[in-house]
């Protein structure tokens, strides 16, 4: 739906009726390509999302997107978040923030976790929790020389609560063998791209460019009981050693037809 004033708002709706077959979250066989593979059960669900956004005209926009599902299981509802701001201060500068977040309070997933004797997938029910904040901007000093950034952190987290030993038809049965919260995850990344380009000729550009990110073998070292929220754990990323890399792209357009002209 389009108002007047150029807002638009959207309304959208998904049903899952009835429980359906998963042939790949068990990750078996471990080759996708392979068959027959083991299935898990899904449960029937409904979503409904609401989105909309302002006039991308003015200077100040921003937009929204809101989502609810659930399902029969207890206590199973999924929230998600995604919220997004632009504001133009000039023909010059522009700047971008946006932030995602997710929620599913009952998630049924491949654990990553396989039974030491059948060497079958452990199901587990987890609170999963994700969310995504970018900033990014750009600053135009002629019309082919710009100086471009993007800034991004991801946070996941999951809390398993039950496990589970997948049958054949897809269903399960709980086990207590194992204490789900010994393995949970708390997982942290960040990246950030900067880049000077000049079109000095058409098809023929120089991009001078810096990349900064959190270094893989660090992307668990936060601890999720000293530090459980989001804003803990973007702090930490800074405390966390970084990788850095320098670039620079040379790209020039040969005209063999102009050579051949003048021949």
């Amino acid at each position: 739906m389009i108002f007047h004033n150029f807002w638009d708002l959207n309304l959208s709706t998904e049903i899952q009726p009835v429980w359906y077959n998963d042939f790949f979250e068990l990750r078996t066989p471990d080759d996708i390509r392979e068959t027959p593979r083991m299935v898990l059960k899904k449960a029937r669900n409904y979503f409904v999302g609401l989105t909309g956004s302002s006039d991308s005209r003015k200077k100040l926009f921003f937009n929204w997107d809101l989502g609810f599902a659930e399902s029969p299981n207890p206590d199973d509802p999924f929230y998600s978040v995604d919220l997004g701001l632009r504001y133009r201060f000039s023909d010059r500068l522009t700047m971008e923030v946006s932030f995602q977040r997710r929620i599913d309070r009952g998630q049924f997933g491949y654990s990553f976790l396989r039974d030491r004797n059948t060497l079958n997938p452990i199901l587990a029910r987890r609170l999963y929790g994700d969310a995504t904040a970018i900033v990014s901007g750009t600053y135009n000093f002629t019309s082919r020389m710009n100086l471009s950034f993007r800034a991004r952190h991801f946070w996941n987290t999951i809390h398993n609560t039950n496990f589970y030993d997948v049958k054949e038809d897809g269903y399960w049965t709980e086990r207590f063998d194992m204490t789900p919260s010994n393995y949970n995850y708390n997982y942290n990344a960040f990246n950030l791209d900067v880049f000077f380009t000049w079109d000095f000729r058409l098809g023929s550009r120089i991009v001078l460019g810096w990349k900064n990110w959190l270094v893989q073998d660090y992307e668990f070292l936060v601890d999720e009981n000293k530090y459980p929220g989001y804003l803990d754990n973007a702090g930490q990323v800074f405390n966390t050693p970084h990788g850095n890399e320098l670039t620079l792209r040379f790209i020039y357009f040969l005209n063999t037809q102009q050579w051949r002209g003048k021949k």
